[in-house]
């Protein structure tokens, strides 16, 4: 379980990574 919860948060910083430069090259 401990590691499902880091896989999600390391996936969730990836995510919002991405959001964020897709918003700053707009």
């Amino acid at each position: 379980m401990e590691f499902l919860f880091e896989l999600l948060k390391e996936i969730a910083r990836a995510v919002v990574r991405e959001v964020s430069a897709y918003a700053l090259k707009k």
